[in-house]
């Protein structure tokens, strides 16, 4: 899913692409969620930059389809109701069950070999659950490198945050998503092209919002829409964005 790495070290970044690594974080995080606004001036003390790099972050963020800029609103954390998710989801199985049986037909090649190796050894059970999420982040990258298709990674891009925040919120998965991934580079690695692609698909088809289990736990830990809901949204935001440590 071209996953980039919203965790890495961001001394050489410009100071808009800072926010941007910093937004993808929040969000892969669950720190920031869907419906949420991004205050500019926030994100200005936040991070000591200008308006107009906040604006060209906000922008960035727009294209991948993360944020949206809504007139006389701002900018929001994209939200997607549950006939989008499951259409994206849909696409994204079709897509990733690609990239797994074109990675595995260069199971030969050693570079493909020791970064799937490597990416694997990183997902640690006793890792949290932000740093779960880098770990399986980093396999997907190795497979869509592995599968050397450039149109693929630029297409489930733009999808990637979604996937891995429908992940964060369904905690019940983290274990199934860590043995899939395990068996999806198991197959891969083993050549085995119609299994790496089935094993792909079906990872990705667990976390369809139609599965009634997932509609259960997403109503269990998503926030309720409440009375003076807004106000309380932009206090968290002011938290996030301008609080120290939360990005």
């Amino acid at each position: 899913m071209n996953f980039q790495h919203a965790g890495a070290e961001t001394t050489m970044l410009s100071d808009a692409q800072r926010v941007v690594v910093a937004i993808k974080d929040g969000l892969e995080a669950g720190k920031l969620v869907p419906g949420q606004r991004l205050i500019e001036a926030d994100l200005c003390l936040r991070f000591g930059v200008r308006r107009t790099q906040v604006r060209e972050a906000l922008h960035r963020l727009s294209s991948e389809n993360i944020v949206e800029l809504l007139p006389n609103k701002g900018a929001v954390i994209r939200s997607m109701s549950s006939e989008q998710a499951a259409g994206a989801i849909e696409a994204i199985e079709l897509l990733i069950g690609l990239v797994a049986r074109s990675a595995a037909r260069h199971f030969r090649d050693h570079s493909v070999r020791a970064k799937l190796a490597g990416a694997l050894a990183e997902l640690d059970p006793g890792l949290g659950g932000r740093e779960t999420l880098r770990a399986r982040r980093r396999i997907y990258e190795a497979l869509i490198d592995a599968a050397r298709n450039e149109e693929l990674a630029r297409i489930l891009g733009s999808l990637q945050y979604h996937v891995l925040q429908v992940q964060y919120l369904l905690p019940r998965l983290h274990e199934q998503m860590n043995d899939d991934l395990r068996d999806i580079v198991d197959a891969v690695l083993a050549g085995e092209q119609d299994t790496a692609e089935q094993r792909a698909r079906t990872h990705i088809r667990r976390m369809h919002p139609a599965d009634p289990v997932n509609i259960i736990c997403s109503a269990a830990i998503t926030p309720k829409p409440l009375a003076g809901m807004a106000n309380r949204q932009e206090n968290r935001l002011h938290r996030t964005v301008g609080g120290e440590g939360l990005l």
